[in-house]
């Protein structure tokens, strides 16, 4: 190693490559949502398991049910838009 640049008397500075360098890694769980029908029905489930379970809070509950009514209609539309496809 080599003396501080500056010739102040400072710390010594690691000369070279990647010298004194420190990989820091961290891992971190990120939320995805479920690809695929089966994964839907798998997340759907363990939903109503919070539910029941007491796990959502009910501040959360009027959001929740709105969004799950947008969701039954959307699949209700579906389902009708492919009965008329099919006849």
């Amino acid at each position: 190693m080599a003396q501080d640049p500056a010739g102040d008397g400072g710390q010594p500075v690691a000369q070279g490559r990647g010298a004194g360098l420190v990989a820091v890694i961290t891992r971190v769980d990120v939320p995805t949502l479920p690809r695929g029908g089966v994964k839907w029905v798998a997340a759907l489930h363990e939903l109503a398991g919070q539910l029941d379970g007491g796990l959502v809070y009910d501040r959360d509950l009027p959001a929740l049910t709105a969004a799950l009514e947008e969701v039954l209609a959307a699949a209700q539309a579906r389902r009708l838009h492919q009965r008329g496809r099919h006849r």
